[in-house]
């Protein structure tokens, strides 16, 4: 994720990133480093932070807090404000503000430079909060903007802001980081005595031969199991909608459907 940020910032001077996850991929973590380090590395830098809940949103700033408390060249900064809803520099002049959806007026009197919107599948009115908030971002150099989130549904914001992203339409480029990508969702890091009863694959269902011919590990099949069982109250469709394989899935996963969802994933 980084060095394709890194490349966009190369070729066009800013960061367009719509990026669709599995749960617990660590996607959030890496933007507010990102967000941090330019902060750091330009004057005047402001920052937004938006997440659908105010605790949500002041645990992502809580993020830029550690990276600054652990920043090696911290002496060399001065810090001018640490709230709860702001950190900000009086050497650089930049700052990160954070702020909840539910404020569909948050930051549409200010110049932003960078913007996370995390989780914003699940935003009340994201059409009017971007929209007001898209205005404050220059066309011109340096800026940011991330859209980040699991699925939930299909047809509203987000969802056609991957499409968009997907078909190449718009200026995002489009990110998908599905469960088995993710180095701790393997059978290793199941507890020894939760690891066995899912051990036995010598009867594997449809889905779970599809995913071994895409030359997925038994130790993924086994941590599937596990999680469909442990995390997703034993529900497959849960699974799907947590932690999907593709962008498809993780869309009709979490959407109403009038057909059932294997009948939906089996036909695509």
């Amino acid at each position: 994720f980084l060095g394709r940020c890194q490349v966009q910032l190369r070729t066009n001077g800013r960061i367009r990133a719509c990026v669709l996850k599995a749960r617990q991929i660590g996607l959030s973590t890496i933007i507010e480093a990102i967000i941090f380090v330019m902060s750091m590395l330009w004057d005047n830098l402001n920052s937004l932070i938006i997440s659908h809940e105010k605790d949500s949103a002041e645990a992502l700033l809580g993020m830029t807090r550690r990276y600054w408390e652990m920043y090696p060249w911290k002496d060399m900064h001065v810090e001018k404000y640490s709230g709860k809803q702001q950190l900000s520099w009086s050497d650089t002049g930049s700052n990160v503000q954070v702020a909840t959806a539910k404020n569909v007026n948050a930051g549409r009197s200010r110049t932003i430079h960078c913007m996370h919107a995390s989780e914003v599948a699940f935003y009340d009115d994201p059409e009017t909060l971007m929209t007001g908030l898209r205005q404050t971002i220059p066309t011109r150099g340096l800026s940011a903007v991330f859209y980040e989130s699991t699925a939930n549904g299909v047809g509203n914001f987000f969802h056609r802001t991957c499409v968009a992203a997907m078909k190449n339409t718009s200026e995002y480029e489009f990110f998908f980081y599905p469960w088995h990508e993710h180095p701790e969702y393997t059978a290793e890091f199941i507890p020894d005595i939760e690891r066995a009863k899912f051990m036995n694959l010598t009867d594997l269902d449809e889905e779970e031969l599809t995913l071994r011919a895409m030359k997925l590990s038994d130790d993924r099949l086994i941590w599937r199991r596990y999680a469909i069982e442990n995390l997703c109250q034993g529900d497959v469709e849960k699974f799907h909608q947590e932690y999907p394989t593709t962008p498809h899935e993780a869309f009709v996963s979490t959407g109403r459907n009038v057909f059932s969802l294997p009948d939906l994933l089996g036909h695509y």
